[in-house]
């Protein structure tokens, strides 16, 4: 039992019943009938075989004609009063208080006409009152009992109304309501009285029969909220085992003879009105006029310094047909436009006369604004070069979007790439969350013509107000290539992070916009949970075979929608695959943060997987968006934390292991040393006053180190801030820029010593959530090397001679693409005989052409990269030998996948180096290039020298010394372009871009930019996975570009320092530019190298005329 005191403070309290019923004061059982015989005659039989003597049933029946009239006279029990009153008596509510009225015992308990109770219902409600000393009674937890659906349930926890057993004196009167009177009595009830909940699932069994009160969805949440299921194929036995105590067995004939079990029929979805949102319905775009259509930018800017640098990035823009708008919104005391600037007849300063806020000054950019497009820029953000083509050539493709946006870098106050966002567009989440930030966009605007505007009353989220008022207007794309930088801790409005963070103003605007939009949220939610529930209630039938599928289906109607993934990981749990699961909860928890089921599963399976530090740290990093459940999530953190402490404390329980030093990191996973966190009696401990001087030397150096760091010189940065830390150690945000140094270095034990400090004397969010972060990574190091030795030992992977043996014997060949770095090809399998398949990592199920060509023996499936969970055609069964092609370190996906096939499977590397690196056996086999690789001519050597470096579309992609680099080769007067190199803008203002840098985008051509340079330096980001580093060696020598390249990049296997290359340590910034030195100084050399790296690249990733894979079938060597 638990005991609920007023103020919801719960207490455990245990419970033997008693196996006689207990003597005690007279209970009124109290049902409210409509005179029906059927269901009312098994409730009645259940209240006169209870145990409880001092009893008595009253029933309220407002039905004159009612056919318990003669059923209780033919009865005669004295016990039972039945009280007819005249038709149309009222509410429900008030029904239930003439059933208080006519009770005279001095317990009360509710006793529906159509449910079924255990004899010891009263006996062992009324023990615990009196042992307890509560007022009331209620269960935590009843039986569920739906036969029209064949199904058998035991609900999950919560206080269930109907079955209250409480002290007249304790019960107030019920309202007056038709339905949901009894929530609102239990409400008040445990308001004011110490309560006890009993967990006895056994006493009451709830009917769902078709007549209740609530409707389909309804009791559909209840069953899928339950805690236990018997499933549809044990129903006819878990329902004899319910006939053994309860009068269940009759009732079920009694209801499928009356035919009452057809009245539930499932709802058909209902047309959503056109004014709403349905994201089945596919809108027709708006054709352009013409193929160069003009854009318009909208820039509201108040005159800060930083709209020289947003004006700067605009001027670079590709696209030529642009027009900037630049909106005075201080009222006329804006400065100038920049000379340059101003030059430019496609700029223009407009001012209303007055100042404005964000949306009046969006609304004034809307009305002068001329462009058939129209898009937003913030006067503290950047667009890349690239951004106005790229979505203008989304709004070109034959759908013609009139709305499309595309994907943006967050960065915070020390210019560090954050976080890649893009999310897909989900009509469902979008009136939840604002999923599109106002610079991503540009619309057609035609929507102005329809009379779509900012609301001026809200002074944030206006953007989201105004695409909502778009959404059901306009097609809606996207791309999903990052071409903007969104300074997230820049701005004033609140509704970021760290800087710009104010929780409540935020808060309070976001519930402005929700509530505006609530009819079309609501229409829409009920649709959505109508498809939700039915599936969830299939896989707790027990019925699985087609349950993933349809839940990716849903998964694709509503993209990220954190439900249907929250489902899903469920689903892949209940069959054992627990890192699809725990990616799935990952995401359902990214995408929902205040949802105590999806945070609690999450930490239970970090917890059963042997990381109660990952469990503990997910509680608390969720633990402020929570707005319910937040004891039981309070309850789970000071359990993790005294868990973990005492495994510190003893180790080696029973084994005599020492205790941990007080100086020692807590094992509590805060990061903090065990001193200042479960060691001591306070959170934290505060620091001592500095001597002003001294603090005010310190912050000198602080604000220098953080602008060296905002321009990418992270040497500079890091001495500014280690003699500020030297000068007062342990200030918080010293420590924390120093552990980010030390991370973005890959130095993670040193970033964690600082982050250590920081967080010790610190409650900042962003010191608290980087701490996780880096404290998570660590531990994904660790779980890796486990599971590496796990798969090793396992005897679930194959030796090379295991995988040459398995192609060998390979008739048909199905490629499974989870890979967009550098993929298989048909030129990998040149002069194949048998079947050979190309399928996207979606896929379902084979199509007939794959089926028909598929043998019973000697079918092999080639999973080309590594996916983030499961691919769906491993839930297919195919009886087959499975390979991997592994394109990155990831260990956990190899240890699902091969738990996952019966015949284990395996590995296949594209280069030695990520064999290496993953340290599980396999066999190598290059890919192949296509032909056009080896036909980039090469210039001839630029002056200025040309050096090319790369970048990566993840967010550890670019090396975080590649801004130092680059100005050491400006100093040297050489050329730098970078490829993927955008990002990098954050270090190079726009305003004051070097004239000899060039920053390509992601999507620019590797083969003009391989042309346009003398040598390409490829360096190793610490934290990048590498992945798409292959492509970049292999192009650059099929190019005969000369290739200067870290020693442990996959493919610089094949470089042989001098000859046809150059190698280099990770970090030898000298020898780097030793060697372009050298290429720039001798053009032999450069000759001689490439004519080399050419030959390389022939040899090994040249299209042959029998592929690779192909001569491994055929017993050749490679």
């Amino acid at each position: 039992m638990k005991l609920l005191e007023p103020g919801f403070n719960l207490q455990d309290v245990v419970l033997v019943p008693s196996p006689v019923a207990p003597e005690g004061p007279l209970v009124s059982c109290l049902m409210v009938s409509r005179g029906r015989l059927l269901p009312a005659r098994h409730a009645i039989d259940c209240f006169r075989r209870q145990t409880y003597r001092q009893r008595e049933l009253v029933i309220i029946d407002d039905n004159p004609a009612s056919e318990l009239a003669e059923f209780l006279v033919v009865m005669d029990d004295p016990l039972i009063r039945h009280v007819i009153l005249p038709a149309s008596q009222g509410s429900l509510g008030s029904l239930r208080n003439r059933a208080l009225a006519e009770s005279r015992g001095e317990l009360v308990c509710q006793w529906d006409d159509d449910d079924l109770y255990d004899v010891r219902r009263i006996a062992w409600q009324v023990e615990a009152l009196q042992t307890s000393g509560a007022q009331a009674c209620f269960l935590r937890r009843w039986t569920l009992w739906w036969p029209a659906e064949r199904r058998i349930a035991v609900s999950g926890e919560r206080i269930w109304e109907g079955s209250m057993l409480a002290r007249r004196t304790a019960v107030p009167a019920y309202p007056d309501q038709r339905r949901g009177e009894d929530s609102v009595l239990t409400g008040q009830i445990i308001a004011d009285h110490r309560v006890v909940l009993m967990n006895a699932p056994e006493l009451y069994c709830y009917t769902i029969h078709g007549g209740n009160t609530f409707h389909y969805q309804h009791f559909l949440g209840i069953y899928n909220s339950s805690s236990e299921f018997a499933g549809r194929q044990k129903y006819d036995n878990y329902l004899q085992l319910l006939g053994r105590r309860l009068p269940i067995l009759d009732y079920a004939v009694a209801l499928e003879q009356a035919g009452n079990l057809a009245a539930y029929r499932r709802p058909q979805p209902v047309p959503l009105p056109d004014r709403f949102i349905d994201p089945s319905r596919q809108r027709s775009g708006r054709t352009p006029s013409c193929s160069e259509p003009t854009v318009s930018i909208v820039v509201r800017s108040m005159g800060r310094s930083c709209l020289a640098d947003a004006l700067s990035s605009l001027v670079a823009q590709s696209y030529i047909k642009l027009e900037v708008v630049v909106v005075d919104a201080t009222g006329g005391r804006h400065p100038p436009l920049p000379a340059t600037i101003a030059a430019d007849v496609r700029f223009r300063l407009v001012c209303a006369g007055r100042p404005l806020k964000r949306p009046a000054a969006a609304n004034f950019g809307l009305e002068a604004a001329t462009g058939e497009y129209i898009g937003f820029l913030d006067d503290d953000d950047l667009f890349d070069p690239e951004h106005v083509a790229l979505l203008v050539r989304r709004i070109l493709e034959p759908d013609h979007p009139d709305l499309v946006y595309a994907g943006l870098w967050l960065v915070d106050r020390y210019h560090r790439l954050t976080r890649k966002q893009c999310n897909p567009f989900n009509t469902l989440m979008f009136q939840f969350f604002n999923l599109i930030p106002a610079i991503s966009v540009l619309f057609h605007r035609r929507v102005i013509e329809l009379g779509c505007r900012f609301d001026e009353s809200l002074e944030i989220f206006e953007d989201w107000d105004f695409w909502l008022q778009l959404a059901s207007h306009v097609r809606i794309g996207r791309i999903e290539v990052p071409t903007q930088q969104y300074f997230i801790e820049a701005g004033t409005s609140g509704c970021s992070i760290g800087l710009n963070a104010d929780p409540a103003r935020a808060g309070h605007y976001s519930k402005h916009v929700r509530q505006r939009w609530q009819p079309c949220s609501s229409t829409l939610w009920r649709e959505y949970t109508a498809l939700v529930h039915d599936l969830l209630a299939r896989f707790h039938d027990g019925e699985r075979a087609e349950l993933r599928p349809a839940m990716r289906a849903l998964l694709r109607r509503y993209p990220e929608e954190p439900n249907i993934e929250f489902h899903l990981g469920r689903s892949y749990l209940a069959e054992g695959h627990v890192f699809s699961a725990r990616r799935l909860y990952e995401s359902a928890v990214s995408h929902n943060r205040s949802c105590p089921e999806f945070i609690l599963s999450l930490a239970r399976l970090w917890e059963a997987q042997g990381s109660p530090e990952d469990a503990l740290s997910c509680l608390e990093e969720v633990r402020p968006a929570l707005l319910k459940q937040t004891q039981v999530v309070d309850a789970e953190i000071i359990r993790l934390r005294r868990l973990l402490n005492s495994r510190r404390i003893f180790p080696g329980r029973g084994a005599g292991g020492g205790r941990m030093g007080r100086n020692e990191p807590c094992s509590c996973g805060s990061g903090a040393r065990y001193k200042h966190c479960c060691g001591h009696s306070s959170a934290r401990p505060e620091l001592a006053v500095a001597d002003q001087s001294l603090q005010v030397e310190c912050d000198r150096l602080q604000v220098a180190g953080i602008e060296q760091y905002r321009c990418g010189e992270l040497p500079a940065a890091g001495e500014y801030l280690a003699a500020a830390n030297a000068l007062l150690p342990g200030q918080p945000m010293v420590n924390h820029a120093l552990a980010l140094l030390a991370y973005d270095r890959g130095a993670l034990d040193e970033a964690a010593r600082y982050a250590d400090v920081a967080l010790a004397t610190s409650t900042d969010s962003v010191i608290t959530s980087f701490h996780r972060q880096l404290n998570y990574r660590r531990r994904r190091i660790v779980e890796a090397q486990l599971l590496r030795e796990a798969l090793r030992v396992s005897g679930r992977l194959l030796s090379a001679d295991g995988v040459r043996l398995a192609l060998e014997a390979a008739r048909t060949i199905l490629v499974l693409r989870c890979n967009e770095s550098f993929p298989l090809a048909k030129d990998d399998f040149n002069g194949w005989q048998g079947g050979l398949h190309f399928f996207q990592a979606d896929t379902e199920a084979l199509p007939d052409v794959a089926l028909l060509s598929w043998p019973e023996q000697g079918g092999v499936l080639v999973i080309d990269g590594v996916p983030e969970v499961l691919p769906p055609l491993l839930d297919s069964q195919l009886c087959t030998q499975v390979l991997m092609r592994v394109t990155r370190d990831c260990p956990a996906m190899l240890f699902e996948i091969a738990h996952a096939v019966p015949c284990g499977i395996g590995l296949v590397y594209p280069d030695e180096i990520t064999a290496r690196q993953v340290g599980l056996p396999g066999l190598v086999l290059r890919p192949t290039l296509p032909p056009a690789a080896f036909e980039i001519a090469r210039p001839s050597p630029g002056i200025p020298f040309r050096i090319g470096l790369r970048g990566s579309c993840e967010v550890d992609g670019l090396h975080p010394l590649d801004a130092v680099l680059i100005r050491r080769l400006l100093a040297s007067r050489l050329s730098v372009s970078v490829h993927g190199g955008t990002p990098l803008l954050r270090h190079f203002p726009p305003s004051a871009l070097p004239s000899g840098l060039q920053l390509h985008g992601f999507d620019a051509s590797l083969g003009n930019f391989l042309a346009g340079i003398d040598c390409l330096v490829l360096r190793r980001a610490p934290l990048a996975s590498g992945e798409a580093a292959l492509g970049f060696v292999a192009g650059a020598l099929a190019a005969g570009c000369p290739l200067i390249c870290a020693d442990g990049l996959p493919g610089a296997e094949l470089i042989v320092d001098g000859r046809n290359g150059f190698l280099v340590a990770a970090g030898d910034e000298a020898t780097i530019c030793e060697r372009i030195a050298r290429l720039r100084q001798d053009a032999t050399l450069m000759q001689s190298i490439s004519e080399e790296a050419r030959a390389t690249a022939r040899q090994h990733w040249a299209a042959q005329e029998l592929g690779c894979w192909t001569r491994v079938h055929m017993g050749l060597e490679v």
